[in-house]
């Protein structure tokens, strides 16, 4: 923490000391912001959340809209498992959200993209077997994946997806967004800012654009519920988290 300076007084001249000087750490609050009612605002809340380890705090982006709930919480854990993310165990017991690893939706060993590095390696004969326990990955269920099937298929896995979804819809979204998240690292957040750009065709929804710089890390998609409350619909990385995490100067 930020000390006073301390006044030294020599031959009735009087000196200030620092005692330390001000960390990036030190700017982001140690208790929950008020309500984000502003794309201004967002920013703020996300430092904390992930700063301070108040993971559950993003629930304050859950969208009023059903819809962009459901389209919004599932294609963060895609994107995440792409991104070769996982959650903890202690994490999705924070988010109650245990019964997504019952049903194959997530898993605490792998994430989609390493299944598919694993399967890709299978076939091009660099190894001969699965890890221990991947066998039982289901690979269309796994991260709520993006994929082409047969149309009944289909049908039925986007059905208990939804079904799934809807039972616990705000644990099940906000634990998406913090896994996301997660690709900037601790360090990282209280040093980066960000650039709110106009969404064409809709005043109420935002580009909110998370820098370190000039260097882009992310952008997110933001829009305002009908109590003017700020959601968020979309968060894209132009890199992995490798590369992100090779931005940031280490704490010492």
């Amino acid at each position: 923490m930020f000390r006073p300076l301390a006044l030294v007084v020599v031959a009735g001249l009087v000196f200030t000391i620092g005692c330390g000087e001000k960390k990036p750490i030190d700017k982001i609050p140690t208790k929950a912001p008020e309500v984000s009612k502003g794309p201004g605002t967002v920013l703020g809340h996300l430092q904390y959340a992930m700063v301070r380890k108040d993971p559950k705090h993003l629930e304050i982006f859950f969208p009023a809209d059903k819809n962009k709930a459901l389209g919004g919480g599932t294609i963060f854990h895609y994107y995440a498992g792409e991104m070769a993310i996982k959650l903890t165990a202690e994490e999705i017991q924070i988010f109650g959200v245990q019964d997504l690893v019952d049903k194959g939706y997530l898993n605490e060993n792998w994430t989609s993209y390493e299944y598919k590095s694993v399967i890709k390696e299978l076939d091009e004969g660099k190894r001969k077997d699965y890890e221990p326990g991947m066998e039982k990955v289901n690979q269309m269920k796994l991260d709520m994946p993006r994929v082409q099937l047969e149309k009944k298929i289909a049908e039925k896995l986007n059905k208990e997806l939804t079904e799934t979804f809807e039972a616990n819809p705000r644990a099940i979204y906000t634990a998406g967004l913090y896994r996301l998240l997660k690709a900037i690292p601790d360090e990282g957040w209280p040093l980066v800012n960000s650039v709110i750009v106009p969404y064409p065709g809709d005043d109420k929804i935002k580009y909110l654009k998370i820098m370190y710089g000039e260097q882009l890390i992310t952008t997110l998609t933001v829009g305002q519920n009908p109590d003017e409350t700020m959601y968020i619909m979309n968060v894209v990385f132009n890199m992995r988290p490798g590369p992100i995490a090779k931005m940031f100067p280490k704490d010492e």
